[in-house]
C-alpha cells in the first residue's frame, strides 16, 4: 500500500536502559501481583491456616520488610532528584507499590525498587562531570552494587594513582547494574589490579573504556526492543513479538490496533544504516490489493497517530528523525 517512511533512529544508552528496565519491571510486578492474587483465590479453603502462618511471618518479618521499603523508596526519591537535575532528564514513574500485606509481593517490590535505583546511580555516574559536587551525595546513596565494586577497587587503590582509580571506577560503575563481567573484562580488571606503570595503566584503561562501551551497547540493542515493544502496548497497539536482536540483525515487525481489520503497519529495520522504515499494509489475498477509499483512510489515521510514537519513544530515550 503505502509507500515506507524513512527515519533515522538514534538513542540515548543510559536513558534507554533505564527506560528498559522500567518496562520490565513494571511488567514483572504487574505478573507477580496478578500470580498472587489467582493463588488467593484457589486456595480459599486453605484461608484459615495461611492466614495463622502470615501472621506468624508478619510479627517476625513484615515490619524489617516496611523499614527496608521505607528506605529503598527515600533512596529513589533522592536518586531520581539528582537525575532531575540533569540536561535532557528522563520521565521516572516508580512501579506500583502491592496492597495490603502480601510478603511475596512485597519481596517481589523491593528487590524490583532496588534494582531500578542500580540503574539510577549507573545513570548519574556516567553522566556527573569527575568534578561535579553531587557525586559526594551519589557516593552517601550507593547501593550494594556500587558498595560491592567500590570495595573490589579499594583492594589495590594504595598501588594505583587515585586519577586511574576514580577512572576505573566510573568506567565500570555503568555497567554494574548489567550483572556479571563478560571473561574478557573481568581478566582486564584483574590486570588493572597489579602495579602498573603510568604508561601501562592508560593504555590498559583504554582497553577498559572499549571492553565497557561493548557491553553496554549490547544491552542497549535488547533494551531498544523493550523499550520499542513497550512504547507500542501503552499506546494501545497489539505487536507481534519483537526479539531482542532487532536492532543487531534487524528484521521486520508488524502491529495494528484492534479494530483496523486487515491493515497494520510494518516497520522494517536496519541496524547498518540506523534506518526504520514505517508503511501502511493490507493482509490480502492475491489478485485483490487493488487500492480503495478504506486504504487512504488507514493511511491517513496512521499518519496522524504517527508523531505520538515518535514523542513517545523519544521520552524513553529513543529518537527517530
Amino acid at each position: 500500500m503505502s509507500g515506507p517512511t524513512s527515519i533515522i533512529y538514534t538513542g540515548e544508552p543510559t536513558v534507554i536502559l533505564l527506560a528498559a528496565s522500567l518496562a520490565e519491571a513494571a511488567e514483572a510486578l504487574q505478573d507477580a501481583y496478578t500470580a498472587a492474587a489467582d493463588q488467593e483465590r484457589q486456595h480459599d479453603a486453605q484461608r484459615a491456616d495461611r492466614q495463622q502462618a502470615q501472621a506468624g511471618a508478619a510479627a517476625s518479618g513484615w515490619a524489617a520488610l516496611q523499614a527496608q521499603r521505607q528506605a529503598s523508596e527515600s533512596r529513589w526519591q533522592q536518586l531520581r532528584e539528582l537525575t532531575a537535575s540533569l540536561p535532557d532528564a528522563p520521565a521516572l514513574q516508580l512501579p506500583a507499590a502491592p496492597q495490603g500485606e502480601d510478603l511475596p509481593a512485597l519481596q517481589s517490590y523491593l528487590r524490583t525498587l532496588n534494582a531500578l535505583c542500580a540503574q539510577l546511580e549507573a545513570l548519574l555516574a556516567e553522566k556527573l562531570p569527575a568534578t561535579d559536587a553531587r557525586l559526594a551525595r551519589l557516593d552517601e546513596l550507593a547501593g550494594p552494587e556500587q558498595q560491592a565494586l567500590s570495595q573490589q577497587l579499594q583492594a589495590y587503590a594504595s598501588q594505583q594513582s587515585p586519577a586511574l582509580l576514580e577512572s576505573v571506577r566510573r568506567l565500570l560503575a555503568r555497567i554494574a547494574p548489567l550483572g556479571a563481567w563478560p571473561t574478557a573484562l573481568a581478566e582486564l580488571v584483574q590486570q588493572l589490579q597489579q602495579p602498573l606503570t603510568a604508561e601501562r595503566g592508560e593504555a590498559l584503561l583504554l582497553e577498559l573504556r572499549r571492553q565497557v562501551q561493548l557491553q553496554q551497547e549490547a544491552a542497549v540493542q535488547a533494551a531498544q526492543a523493550t523499550v520499542l515493544r513497550h512504547t507500542l502496548q501503552e499506546l494501545g497497539y497489539q505487536v507481534e513479538d519483537i526479539g531482542e536482536t532487532l536492532f543487531v540483525s534487524g528484521g521486520v515487525v508488524h502491529f495494528q490496533k484492534p479494530g483496523w481489520g486487515d491493515y497494520m503497519v510494518r516497520l522494517r529495520l536496519d541496524p547498518t544504516r540506523q534506518s526504520a522504515n514505517f508503511n501502511v499494509v493490507r493482509a490480502v489475498d492475491a489478485g485483490q490489493n487493488e487500492r480503495s477509499v478504506l486504504d487512504h483512510l488507514a493511511e491517513d489515521r496512521w499518519c496522524s497517530e504517527f508523531p505520538a510514537l515518535l514523542k513517545a519513544l523519544a521520552e524513553q530515550g529513543l529518537h527517530l528523525q
